[in-house]
């Protein structure tokens, strides 16, 4: 009878874990079928908010713009060339890079932004790391610095007013500054700028910003190096674009008329000479600016 109950036992607690593991089983695949289904609402609510996002361009003042400009590039097509499908063509391709260009224009302008504040900082860090090692107190800096010109003098005035016209801690006026620039090496330096404020006076708290100005002066050192290597060639091209192409195509246009019979209208040459050349011209020296380091620029 005792082996009986024992067997019985066994058995029951076999079937309680048989059990167990189905309900487990049964959990896994439920919580597998719910986050499927959360996966699919997410999916979903990604995809309406990337709708909402493509109509709220294309109500914005961007679309309006790019249209102005497809409409020029309508009316320059007309002008220029014969076939309708290849106006169609490049009056999309001028809708499309207008587009993209006013959408990417705000994160560009927020890098450049951080560039020029970066650019004018290594001298400024120079004269707050003087000052400090002299016993001068660490807002007398600051205000020195906001006398300073550029962008970077303009952010430390914003600083200075943030913590006497507004009340803020000069760490937060600090952050203030890293926010608006969002530049690595400005965080940088905003950084060793509160430990030194943290820090007070004692020992010399310049020295750290002292070797950060230094870096930063090396780089800008090495990039003037680079930029020079490059000013040869970029030289060379503009001198191509500006005087060696219109010659060019003033030979091509008599010869190809002459003997190729090419057919260039004198409205098409008028404008391809007025208005062509130049604004190659001006996009080539766009490049070359946009090329040249920003502490290097006037």
């Amino acid at each position: 009878m005792k082996s009986l109950a024992l067997v019985w036992q066994a058995w029951k607690k076999m079937k309680t874990q048989r059990a167990g593991g189905k309900a487990g089983e049964n959990g896994e695949k439920i919580q597998k079928a719910v986050g499927k289904i959360q996966g699919m609402f997410r999916n979903k609510k990604a995809g309406k908010m990337k709708k909402i996002k493509i109509q709220e361009m294309l109500a914005g003042k961007e679309a309006k713009h790019s249209a102005l400009v497809a409409l020029f590039a309508w009316f320059v097509s007309g002008l220029l060339l014969e076939s309708i499908i290849a106006g169609l063509l490049f009056c999309a391709a001028a809708f499309l890079a207008s587009m993209a260009a006013m959408l990417y224009w705000p994160e560009l302008e927020k890098k450049n932004y951080g560039r020029r504040v970066e650019a004018g900082l290594p001298f400024i860090l120079l004269n707050i790391a003087i000052e400090l090692n002299l016993g001068i107190g660490f807002m007398q800096c600051m205000r020195n610095a906001a006398g300073q010109k550029g962008q970077a003098g303009s952010e430390f005035r914003k600083a200075v007013d943030a913590v006497e016209k507004k009340g803020a801690a000069v760490n937060e006026a600090l952050l203030g500054i890293a926010k608006r620039a969002g530049n690595r090496q400005v965080n940088r330096s905003i950084a060793q700028l509160a430990a030194a404020a943290e820090q007070g006076s004692s020992g010399k708290p310049g020295e750290p910003i002292k070797r950060i100005a230094l870096e930063m002066l090396a780089r800008q050192k090495i990039e003037s190096r680079l930029f020079s290597g490059k000013l040869v060639v970029l030289s060379l091209l503009f001198i191509a674009v500006s005087a060696v192409f219109p010659a060019l195509f003033q030979s091509f246009a008599l010869v190809g008329s002459m003997v190729l019979k090419m057919s260039i209208t004198g409205t098409q040459a008028f404008l391809i000479i007025a208005l062509g050349f130049p604004a190659l011209n001006i996009a080539m020296l766009l490049y070359i600016r946009s090329k040249t380091p920003l502490f290097l620029r006037g």
